[in-house]
């Protein structure tokens, strides 16, 4: 029978060395979570998010099974927003990391109804660990606990990256200022307010767009450098190390010494691997 008494945690933490938890803790894996890009500010607010999902649970405790599913899609859609917001946020994202994420909030906040016998967490994505039998169960009985909103999040990425007619993507016939190659390209959260630090990308995809005689694009300059899509891209060109980091610039900086050639040759191949 799940009562206050059998969820309520043994304190490890005297009285006298600070306040005690005795509900479970919810943010035991923010700072751990291994997705690049969020700053100290957004795992702050991650936080704030999973602690609000956590009041939820204990107000509505009831001795059913079901009592963690309005807390865990609370947490999901704060935790969405919040990644959305900062440019973040991707169908990958949306589909593996964060479903993983907020069952693990839940098994450590205790509100979800089966934990593991064992504390062993194992890696189930690269570099995304969790319990290997409760991501199981959540995937099979419990199929289907974020589809809506995880469906309500994909909807908002794709109203953003809806591409510009046709009309307004012609290749320009001289290299474009910064600005004027970049004014009609869509954005997802709030606008840009840091100056671009790499201009030289633009007259780049215009070069390799002549010798391919189509339109190259900053996705596909994304894609040769080694990235699904432009978040890790939108740091770099705002000279945010601390979202950007040294590797991840290096890459960038590799796919500009390239010929057309070859940028054309490992654009073809990757996708072929798609």
């Amino acid at each position: 029978m799940r009562t206050l008494d059998t969820l309520i945690v043994t304190p490890t933490i005297a009285p006298a060395q600070g306040a005690i938890l005795l509900t479970g803790d919810p943010i035991k894996w923010v700072d751990d979570w291994a997705i690049a890009g969020p700053s100290t500010n957004d795992r702050k607010k991650i936080k704030a998010q999973l602690l609000a999902a956590h009041a939820t649970f204990w107000r509505t405790l009831s001795e059913a099974p079901h009592d963690c599913v309005a807390p865990m899609r609370q947490a999901f859609t704060g935790i969405a927003e919040i990644l959305f917001m900062a440019d973040l946020l991707t169908v990958e994202i949306l589909n593996r990391e964060l479903p993983l994420f907020v069952l693990e909030a839940a098994i450590a906040g205790h509100w979800w109804h089966m934990c593991s016998a064992t504390d062993t967490r194992t890696e189930i994505f690269p570099g995304h660990f969790g319990h290997v039998d409760d991501w199981q169960e959540m995937n099979s009985r419990w199929y289907g606990l974020f589809a809506a909103e995880i469906a309500e999040w994909h909807s908002k990425l794709l109203e953003v990256e809806v591409p510009k007619p046709l009309s307004e993507q012609q290749i320009p016939r001289e290299p474009a200022a910064p600005e004027e190659a970049t004014k009609n390209r869509p954005r997802r959260g709030r606008p840009r307010v840091t100056p671009n630090q790499h201009p030289e990308v633009e007259p780049y995809l215009v070069t390799v767009s002549k010798a391919a005689t189509r339109e190259i694009i900053i996705q596909d300059f994304c894609s040769v450098s080694g990235f699904a899509d432009d978040t890790i891209f939108g740091f770099w060109r705002s000279g945010n190390t601390e979202r950007c980091t040294s590797g991840h610039a290096r890459r960038f900086e590799a796919t500009l010494k390239m010929t057309p050639e070859q940028f054309l040759a490992a654009l073809s191949a990757k996708s072929q691997q798609t």
